[in-house]
């Protein structure tokens, strides 16, 4: 699987990431839309709102893994 870098954001800047910098694939989502009830990262996807980069067998992996949606809720969540 590709190297992802996820991102969680407040209006333009970054609120949390993790992965390295140099990540084939990046996905970023708003933070409100990550702490709505029944957030799921392939359906935000799906509908435009999770925004990605890379190659599309990476983005398809990290998602099917539910990798996405776990690190990105954990992003989101007040520290």
């Amino acid at each position: 699987m590709s190297a992802v870098q996820y991102r969680v954001l407040d209006g333009r800047a970054v609120h949390a990431s993790e992965g390295p910098d140099d990540a084939e694939v990046t996905m970023s989502i708003a933070r409100d839309i990550a702490l709505s009830d029944g957030f799921e990262a392939d359906i935000e996807f799906m509908r435009g709102r999770l925004k990605v980069t890379g190659p599309t067998s990476g983005v398809f992996a990290a998602l099917r893994s539910n990798g996405a949606t776990t690190t990105l809720l954990r992003l989101a969540s007040p520290s």
